[in-house]
């Protein structure tokens, strides 16, 4: 990507940025409620991370993590199915602060990764593998949570599902253990950041709830090729907005509205670079919804799954996750 000399003075704002104005971003995606059980699972998501988090945490820490109820998001997700697989779902949302944060914050040495997330991919494939971690891995109690959790969505899952969601983490795996390419586009880093986050297995997480197995043939169609790469887009932009305050105290750069203010020669100020993310978020939602309405039509056709119990409107509901925690 290269640095035109003429951002020399947006990149001087940038660093002296105090504040910026967020637009209102209309969504039109429909709003789906709760599973019934959903208090019940977070609570039983939050006792179960508990155990492998740091026993270090204060009350207080716990209490901060509560409020940002991230398992709700879970059951925002799976408004139906039994309450055993709102818990499962909740547990994985919880797994996935406990794991992407610490890799996030750079917590983790590249090299410790690597055999991690290696070690989990055996896992997943072999239900006989036993997991063994030393003492300059992560800690031990990351790679116990992995296993029982890894069991239990074995066990809860259709044997199709089960694949689909073991193909979906190996995608974020690989992803993970790459080196982090040279952007040369704004386009080369949304189609990075697709696998790079935790969200396409949350997909398997709805065939679990609905009990069915979406034919492979459908799920390699290109409309709902289409339709996962613009819900993931679209929750990555949005991230990429609302947590930049946060990334930025962090000394953190690396987001949309940054690449944009450096790479687009009609973006001259930071402002304009927010603005044009959150253009870009609406029409990333009209992309959606548009390939949405035509997988519906087609399921209902089929009499595949009832119009009323399928939802992949998942992303809506992480936006509203990331709304209120900031994330």
């Amino acid at each position: 990507m290269a640095l035109a000399l003429d951002k020399i003075y947006a990149i001087e704002k940038l660093l002296g940025l105090k504040n910026f104005h967020l637009p209102k971003i209309p969504c039109s995606i429909p709003s789906v409620p709760c599973h019934p059980d959903s208090i019940y699972a977070s609570n039983k998501a939050h006792e179960w991370a508990y155990k492998f988090m740091d026993p270090k945490m204060t009350a207080a820490d716990r209490k901060a993590l509560e409020d940002w109820k991230i398992p709700m998001f879970a059951t925002l997700v799976v408004p139906f199915g039994s309450k055993r697989n709102a818990v499962i779902c909740s547990k994985y949302s919880m797994f996935a602060l406990l794991v992407d944060d610490s890799v996030d914050e750079g917590f983790v040495e590249s090299t410790i990764l690597q055999d991690y997330y290696s070690t989990i991919l055996n896992h997943l494939h072999n239900p006989n593998f036993k997991i063994q971690a030393s003492d300059d891995h992560l800690p031990l109690r990351v790679y116990r949570a992995t296993e029982e959790l890894v069991t239990e969505i074995r066990s809860s899952m259709l044997p199709p599902v089960y694949a689909h969601f073991v193909a979906q983490f190996e995608r974020y795996a690989l992803s993970r253990m790459a080196s982090r390419p040279k952007f040369q586009s704004v386009k080369q880093y949304i189609e990075w950041r697709r696998f790079d986050v935790f969200l396409e297995p949350i997909f398997s997480f709805i065939e679990m709830a609905l009990e069915v197995a979406v034919p492979d043939t459908e799920l390699e169609s290109e409309d709902y090729l289409i339709l996962r790469d613009a819900g993931i887009d679209y929750i990555s932009m949005y991230n990429d907005v609302l947590s930049f305050a946060k990334e930025f105290a962090c000394n953190k750069l690396l987001n949309l509205p940054v690449l944009l203010l450096l790479s687009d020669p009609e973006v001259e100020s930071f402002q304009n670079a927010v603005d044009k993310s959150c253009k870009m978020i609406v029409d990333k939602e009209q992309e959606f919804v548009y390939y949405h309405n035509i997988l519906i039509t087609q399921a209902r056709g089929e009499a595949f799954i009832t119009g009323e119990k399928f939802d992949a409107n998942w992303c809506l509901d992480t936006v509203i996750n990331h709304r209120r925690t900031g994330r």
